[in-house]
């Protein structure tokens, strides 16, 4: 992965050797986010030309690099660029592998790239760069070029980019061919997937990603009757007595709170009756607690969940400690490097069970 983009991961070998294994004898290979050369080092004794893209100047000082690799030092986010590099060699069949920086882009960027693969002006669609490039990879691949690409599994889970995906799978026969469980990029370990799609037409990209996005004008609102907060340590005094998510347990665990505790400023405060949900951590995610008496600070690593009627908080409380929520933790769990649960998914989630319980 490039410099460039504040990050410099270098692709493990065992993946690597994976991604060659599935190429389908092509006469070009494009490496997109090239970097130190990694991901096409299995390939190089194979016959066919290799080019190598990425936007950090090193790329063509790479030990990888050797003379029968094309490296060239462009933007591979703008799929002219990338369109560009590929038609300077005479049509043959194509194979294009990446593994993309995994992490957002500003927004001003993601505009201006959006409207570089659809060259109209687009509707926010999203800021993450692992979709922008298999996008500008799309818009750039002759027909019939297949790519192979390397990205987060928890984005093929995402409901924000859900979208994006099921276009390529309706579209450009997305598959998931193989999943690493905790790969080890540098310092960081991510769970990831090898997908491959084929692009066999010439259609519009954005519009296709479009008729993806589901219309919200037939949407049912749910009614939610309870709320969920993130805890906010504002001062040291709040932060030595706070309750962290060491103090939950998975099962559950009741928690004693304290007398005389004052609301912070526009933040709420746990109280006696809020359940205790830790939404972060890999070890962590997931426990859970009740305060039964007193009030008690929580840091953002922890969500309050109060529900005012006490038949439906020991319903919910009993489902959060049950394997039913450990079973949805596990399909709902975002990120990479470090889990979080999303908020607005579990509220739905709490929200449709109670419905469920009233029915």
């Amino acid at each position: 992965m490039s410099l460039d983009w504040g990050c410099k991961f270098f692709t493990p070998k065992n993946i690597a050797d994976y991604v060659a294994a599935t190429i389908c004898d092509p006469k070009l290979v494009v490496d997109l986010f090239s970097g130190s050369g990694c991901l096409h080092q299995p390939i190089l004794n194979k016959d066919f030309d290799v080019l190598a893209m990425d936007i950090d100047p090193s790329i063509s000082l790479t030990k990888t690099s050797k003379a029968d690799v094309n490296c060239l030092i462009s933007d591979c986010l703008n799929p002219y660029n990338v369109k560009k590099a590929i038609s300077e060699y005479s049509p043959v069949k194509t194979t294009i592998i990446l593994n993309p920086p995994f992490r957002r882009i500003k927004a001003e960027r993601e505009m201006y790239y959006w409207q570089e693969i659809s060259k109209v002006s687009p509707k926010k669609l999203t800021n993450r760069i692992e979709c922008l490039a298999l996008a500008s990879a799309l818009v750039a691949a002759p027909i019939n070029s297949e790519i192979i690409a390397i990205i987060p599994e928890t984005l093929t889970r995402s409901d924000r980019v859900s979208f994006f995906f099921n276009a390529l799978e309706k579209n450009y026969s997305l598959k998931i061919l193989k999943t690493f469980k905790r790969a080890r990029f540098g310092i960081a370990e991510v769970d990831i997937v090898i997908i491959k799609f084929k692009k066999n037409h010439n259609k519009q990209l954005v519009s296709l990603i479009n008729e993806s996005i589901p219309s919200s004008k037939n949407d049912k609102k749910i009614e939610i009757p309870f709320e969920l907060f993130r805890g906010c340590i504002r001062n040291p005094n709040e932060r030595a007595t706070q309750t962290s998510v060491r103090d939950l347990r998975v099962g559950g665990v009741d928690i004693k709170g304290q007398k005389s505790l004052n609301e912070s400023t526009g933040k709420k405060i746990s109280k006696a009756g809020d359940i205790l949900i830790a939404r972060v951590g890999v070890r962590t995610i997931g426990r859970v607690g009740q305060i039964k008496s007193g009030n008690a600070y929580t840091n953002e690593s922890i969500l309050s969940l109060r529900i005012n009627k006490p038949k439906e908080r020991v319903f919910v409380y009993n489902i959060l400690k049950s394997e039913q929520f450990t079973n949805w933790i596990k399909k709902e769990v975002r990120g990479t490097s470090n889990y979080f649960l999303p908020t607005n998914n579990l509220k739905k989630w709490i929200a449709s069970e109670l419905l469920k319980q009233q029915s």
